[in-house]
């Protein structure tokens, strides 16, 4: 395969995956024939066909496309794919039987797919060898030696972002509580500025960047929402920002943590009300022992 894949090896590869014939994946979109000539680079595809690909495969080819050409191959798009399911799963076996896998892959020694390596690498040594120092070593290992400085680092990607969340969690879990402190605020200050930006809402598909900032007021909220470093506002503004999308990522999480705050001031009656929304989306949006773990969490901030 090219080092870099082409928009017709993604549409074969999904394809195969679905369990679907050309004719199959053509009907009531195109000819067999034209599928034929995307998926051995004869033919690029038009927007429209783009679009009815994507709905009919389940999958945005726009976004899937751009991440792979980062990591170069399906192969290796996939085995990230695997690695990043498991730590969302907080399957700490597979994820350390993974990264051992990994480790001497050539595609895994720089870039992206080396993030995801000793990302999964730092989160096996945190969460289950409770090593937080040498977790956050190897975490920052990953990024540019300055990557707290603005004026040297305009974007970050994805897992970029991941990993600074996960150098202030465990810098704070350290009790290094201002230092963990300067990395939320720095990630605020970034997240806030490209939200700022006109064209980021019309042009985002998967909003990973809400997902993160709702996770980010979540983990800020468990470290300081007891004192005068944790402003309770961000919730209210990314649970606006949220609805404004008609968007459940990261509800119940948010919804819980105000029903704490307002537990905290008394305020029975609204929290009770705010409790049982947030009930109700955890258990549709998750199983129901995802939402009483999530609840197990909260308890020791509730008075």
């Amino acid at each position: 395969m090219d080092s870099f894949i082409k928009i017709g090896d993604l549409i074969k590869h999904y394809r195969i995956e679905k369990g679907l014939s050309q004719d199959e994946l053509a009907d009531e979109i195109c000819s067999r024939k034209y599928i034929s000539q995307l998926e051995t680079h004869q033919k690029i595809p038009t927007l429209f066909i783009i679009n009815a690909l994507s709905q009919k495969l389940g999958i945005n080819l726009y976004d899937s496309y751009a991440i792979m050409l980062q990591h170069h191959d399906i192969e290796t798009h996939q085995q990230i794919v695997t690695l990043n399911n498991a730590l969302a799963d907080a399957d700490y076996d597979k994820i350390h039987v993974l990264v051992e896998e990994y480790r001497t892959l050539p595609a895994f020694q720089n870039g992206e797919p080396m993030q995801f390596l000793k990302y999964g690498e730092s989160v096996y040594l945190s969460n289950v060898l409770l090593h937080h120092n040498q977790a956050i070593s190897i975490a920052k290992s990953a990024l540019p030696s300055n990557h707290l400085s603005e004026a040297q680092h305009s974007y970050f990607t994805n897992i970029e972002l991941t990993l600074l969340n996960f150098i202030a969690i465990n810098t704070c879990r350290l009790g290094k509580l201002d230092e963990g402190k300067k990395y939320f605020e720095f990630l605020y200050t970034y997240l806030d500025k490209l939200f700022m930006k006109n064209h980021y809402i019309a042009n985002r598909n998967n909003h990973f960047e809400l997902r993160f900032f709702a996770n980010l007021i979540y983990n800020d909220f468990c470290f300081f929402h007891k004192t005068s470093n944790f402003d309770d506002k961000k919730i209210d503004t990314i649970l606006t920002l949220l609805k404004s999308l008609h968007s459940h990522f990261n509800l119940p999480e948010l919804l819980l943590c105000k029903t704490v705050l307002l537990l905290e001031t008394k305020q029975h009656s609204d929290a009770k009300q705010l409790y049982s929304l947030a009930h109700e989306l955890g258990v549709y949006l998750y199983s129901q022992e995802q939402m009483d773990e999530l609840e197990k969490k909260l308890l020791p901030y509730i008075p």
